[in-house]
């Protein structure tokens, strides 16, 4: 499992590259709420297109006992 503080540091880095995502997404949508899903999704995507995602799942499936 991880610790609190790698956990807290990988949210904390998430929270602040969805904000940005966000804020520019927020400028072309009608409301908060559109501009949510859309963040969500387009965050989704940029991590899925630069192998973020694969990445990630390697390096904490490696580390833990779990298995994909």
């Amino acid at each position: 499992m991880k610790s609190l503080a790698l956990l807290a540091l990988e949210a904390l880095i998430v929270g602040v590259i969805l904000v940005l995502v966000f804020m520019f997404v927020r400028r072309f949508t009608g409301g908060t709420i559109p501009a949510v899903f859309v963040s969500g999704a387009v965050f989704h995507l940029m991590c899925e297109a630069t192998g973020l995602n694969a990445w990630y799942a390697r390096t904490y499936f490696s580390r833990s006992s779990i298995t994909p």
